[in-house]
């Protein structure tokens, strides 16, 4: 979406995440996503940068500088809670 990047997985909820590398223009992303309470979707929170992002869009600047995305999948209140691994505690 032109500047934007939506950022929305689909995972295997028995991944533990995955990296890419995104190229915008002249500027190299670092995406990382990490998923701590072994879900298919959801998404807890974004960090572009060391800071946090509201909602699931990144902006994109071409601006030939490296930039670090970090998206933490599951549901924020659990993660704000302290309890991650919540599907392996159902299953107990």
């Amino acid at each position: 979406r032109g500047n934007t990047l939506v950022i929305d997985p689909c995972i295997p909820y028995a991944w533990p995440g995955f990296k890419i590398a995104y190229r915008y223009g002249a500027t190299d992303y670092e995406i990382e996503v990490d998923n701590p309470q072994h879900v298919s979707r959801g998404i807890a929170r974004i960090h572009l940068d060391g800071r946090i992002l509201s909602g699931h869009l990144v902006p994109l600047s071409d601006d030939g500088l490296p930039h670090r995305v970090e998206v933490t999948l599951g549901d924020s209140q659990t993660l704000a809670d302290g309890r991650e691994g919540s599907r392996q505690a159902e299953s107990n």
